[in-house]
């Protein structure tokens, strides 16, 4: 998410916990007996904004879940993701050389002279690029093995 984004994501979320407070508050002022032993202009004050701020902070909060709700499958997708990439990177750490054309196929990664190498794809020493496995020579650069 952008930057601008996020502080508008804050900005909202400051004003919901504040405005539930306040809902919470007010309703309790108005409920009751203690409304009859307030000050005049106090007591008007609450009486005619309670309704309002319990219907914004109710706004607010069916918003947040609604937010949720729409981008609970993208974060989740963004993650596997995420996991992917790490666990494919953790499988490409081990070849030598500068070839990605063998990471990106998803092909077996051996290094060489590792122990099992028998039928996964062999490289040559010299530049690192994958060669067929029953010829001797690089086809990139020539060099033996």
């Amino acid at each position: 998410m952008k930057k601008q984004f996020k502080a508008v994501l804050y900005v909202i979320a400051a004003l919901t916990v504040i405005c539930v407070i306040a809902a919470i508050v007010m309703l309790k002022v108005v409920s009751g007996d203690d409304l009859f032993y307030m000050d005049t202009k106090l007591g008007g004050f609450y009486v005619a904004s309670y309704r309002w701020v319990c219907l914004a902070a109710a706004v607010l909060v069916i918003f947040w879940v609604i937010f949720w709700i729409i981008r609970r499958p993208a974060l989740k997708a963004a993650k596997a993701a995420r996991a992917a990439e790490a666990a494919k990177a953790a499988n490409t750490t081990n070849v030598v050389g500068t070839d990605n054309t063998a990471k990106a196929a998803g092909a077996p990664v051996t290094t060489p002279g590792s122990p099992d190498t028998s039928n996964k794809i062999k490289y040559c020493a010299k530049c690192g690029q994958p060669r067929p496995a029953d010829k001797p020579f690089c086809g990139h650069c020539g060099a033996q093995g």
